[in-house]
C-alpha cells in the first residue's frame, strides 16, 4: 500500500463512487487484532451524503465520503469473504499489483471541509495515473451489497444489545 503522502487534499467534486484513492492513515483505525496504528491505504469511494436529505447530490462543507479500504490478501492475512470482497488485481484500472480484496469492516468516512475557495478532502489523493483507478461496476456493487450487508447485521446486533 502507499506510504507517501504527497498530493494530500482531494477535489471533493472530482472522487466519485468506484474510484480507488489513498487515504492517509489519520483517517484510518485498525479493526482487527491488537495493533493500535496502521498506514496509509488505498480505498474505494462508495457514496457521500450530507445530513440534509434536500441536498443528497450536492458536495458542501460537511458533506461526508465513505470509503472501504483495500487490502493485501496474503498468507497472514487470508480472504474473508464475510468481510471482504475480492478484487481484480490484473484489471489495468484499478492499479493493484497483487491479490488484494476491499475489506468493508475496514471503512472509514471523510468529512468535507474548504480550503481557499475549494471543497476538498484533506488527507484524499485522487489516483490518475495514467487514468483514473477504478474497480469495476460490478466489484463495485458486490462490495455496496457487502458493505451494507455487514453493517446493518452490526447495526441489528446492537439494537438486540441495548434495547
Amino acid at each position: 500500500m502507499p506510504a507517501d503522502s504527497q498530493g494530500k487534499v482531494a477535489d471533493a467534486d472530482a472522487i466519485q463512487p468506484r474510484d480507488i484513492v489513498w487515504l492517509d492513515a489519520r483517517h484510518l483505525i485498525p479493526t482487527r487484532g491488537n495493533v493500535t496504528h496502521t498506514w496509509s491505504h488505498y480505498a474505494i469511494c462508495l457514496y457521500h451524503y450530507y445530513q440534509n436529505a434536500a441536498l443528497r447530490d450536492l458536495i458542501v462543507s460537511g458533506t461526508v465520503f465513505q470509503f472501504v479500504c483495500i487490502s493485501s490478501i496474503t498468507k497472514s492475512q487470508p480472504f474473508d469473504p464475510a468481510r471482504q470482497v475480492r478484487l481484480d488485481h490484473d484489471d489495468p484500472n484499478t492499479g493493484l499489483t497483487r491479490p488484494s480484496a476491499a475489506c468493508v469492516d475496514f471503512a472509514p468516512s471523510v468529512l468535507v471541509t474548504i480550503e481557499g475557495q475549494n471543497h476538498v478532502l484533506d488527507g484524499v489523493r485522487r489516483l490518475v495515473d495514467p487514468v483514473v483507478r477504478r474497480v469495476s461496476p460490478t466489484h463495485f456493487h458486490a462490495v455496496l451489497n457487502l458493505f451494507n450487508h455487514y453493517w446493518s447485521e452490526i447495526a441489528r446486533r446492537r439494537k438486540q444489545q441495548n434495547p
